[in-house]
């Protein structure tokens, strides 16, 4: 965190990062008007979400990073819900895509169930982290 205080350091990673949610945002919200099921369109809205939250989330922690209010439980709950949306939202577009025609090479099938058995898999591993070490006290953020 004592790197964080060069505010050149700071400007210069907040504006590739608002390029890249910024892209992110605009295509996710681009093409939810698009789709026709109605669950596109809801997993379509998680994700806008989990990245517009990732965004907030990381301004946060650039441009004012106070370790002693990032450790707090509001801040380690909002975490957790955003890290399970993404499961959830990962979950329903795999399952969604695997069936589909967009799914005929086996290799695009192989990355879709590798993708989600990382995050099914790293899930608990981050919780941990989340909810045992990123606590009050603990020198770790």
């Amino acid at each position: 965190m004592k790197d964080l205080r060069n505010i050149p350091l700071r400007i210069w990673v907040i504006i590739p990062l608002t390029f890249i949610f910024g892209a992110a945002a605009v295509r996710l919200a681009w093409t939810i008007p698009y789709t026709v099921a109605t669950i596109s369109k809801v997993v379509l809205g998680l994700s806008f979400v989990i990245v517009i939250s990732g965004y907030v989330f990381l301004l946060r922690i650039l441009i004012r990073p106070n370790s002693i209010k990032l450790k707090a439980r509001q801040v380690r709950i909002m975490v957790t819900v955003v890290m399970t949306i993404g499961l959830v939202t990962l979950a329903i577009h795999t399952f969604r895509f695997l069936p589909s025609p967009e799914a005929a090479h086996p290799l695009s099938q192989l990355l879709a169930i590798l993708l989600l058995a990382a995050l099914v898999s790293a899930y608990p591993v981050i919780l941990r982290y989340i909810w045992h070490v990123w606590k009050p006290g603990k020198g770790i953020i």
